[in-house]
């Protein structure tokens, strides 16, 4: 039996229940919109890179890619999850993504951690954790969405999955976190009080019979 589901035995319908859950909820992903069009900044963008944390991955700059549509959405990962990135719903018939440690359109060579052209479905772009693009916990990093052809506009949405959160880091306070033995001692304890409220319960039952 898994633990939420002894959770939900033990406490049925009680806020104590809601309360032990929380730790198990799936994070929803983080969805952003964006758009490519003749008013949109432009840059020559590469084509082909390796994938480096560190921020120094290499990568050669595309013959056909002069003068590209560009947008650049800043994003987080608040426990240093892997890249999880994908582009649907386009109207763009062509993408390509990359991540930035800190952008410089004069030179989309400098500072990159992972590039993909056709990685999601068709023609659109996704770089997923088996990359293996490490980002670092409560650090702003910069993607980029581009077309893949100069000229080319249209609408997409980027989907961030796992923790990862448009917008850039900053530093909080962390939440203290209960361990597994920390949460069966609070399962225990519930336990044994409500054990003790239905034992009191019968006994007051008893004698007014």
């Amino acid at each position: 039996m898994t633990l939420p589901k002894l959770i939900k035995l033990v406490f049925p319908h009680t806020l104590v229940a809601t309360l032990l859950l929380a730790p198990f909820a799936i994070q929803a992903a983080d969805t952003a919109s964006g758009e490519l069009n003749t008013s949109s900044p432009t840059y020559d963008r590469i084509f082909t890179s390796s994938v480096d944390p560190n921020c120094n991955a290499t990568s050669t700059f595309s013959l056909a890619g002069v003068g590209i549509y560009y947008q650049v959405f800043p994003f987080h990962s608040t426990s240093g999850e892997a890249a999880d990135v994908e582009i649907t719903n386009s109207t763009v018939g062509d993408t390509t993504i990359s991540i930035y440690c800190d952008f410089d359109p004069t030179d989309a060579s400098l500072s990159l951690v992972a590039y993909d052209d056709d990685g999601g479905v068709g023609l659109l772009s996704a770089i997923t954790p088996a990359d293996n693009a490490i980002l670092a916990p409560n650090t702003t990093y910069y993607l980029v969405v581009s077309t893949f052809s100069p000229g080319d506009t249209g609408t997409f949405d980027v989907i961030l999955g796992g923790d990862l959160l448009f917008g850039t880091a900053s530093a909080a306070t962390p939440v203290p976190v209960m361990n597994i033995w920390g949460l069966f001692a609070l399962i225990s304890l519930m336990m044994a009080v409500t054990g003790n409220q239905m034992r009191k319960g019968y006994r007051r039952g008893k004698s007014a019979g």
